[in-house]
């Protein structure tokens, strides 16, 4: 899945989603017309696994999900990586960095 860096090439869904990362999912997901590629949770850990199953219905079907601090706040986000690592739907990886850690996981269902 190879994306160029200029925004006038990405899929309009996908830019959409870039210029409202400041706002919480819940308010604009369903305002997104189409499919996306990429969702970036980095926001309050025990709410991951909300805005997963909120985004699912606009995730393409091999639309990578990145969750930020999942080293530090593991205890906080067991239900979410256990649903991404133990449900089929994702396939999951964990990226230590000491310190901390993000969680890398492609769909891997049909829509």
């Amino acid at each position: 899945m190879q994306r160029s860096h200029n925004s006038t090439s990405m899929r309009p869904a996908f830019r959409v989603a870039l210029k409202l990362w400041s706002i919480r999912l819940f308010d604009f997901y369903h305002q997104l017309v189409g499919l996306f590629d990429l969702l970036f949770l980095d926001a309050a850990k025990e709410e991951y696994y909300g805005y997963l199953k909120a985004a699912e219905p606009k995730l393409s079907a091999d639309a990578v999900v990145v969750a930020d601090n999942v080293g530090m706040f593991r205890d906080r986000m067991t239900v979410f990586l256990d649903y991404l690592r133990q449900s089929g739907r994702y396939r999951s990886k964990t990226y230590d960095f000491g310190s901390d850690a993000i969680e890398v996981a492609q769909r891997v269902i049909a829509v």
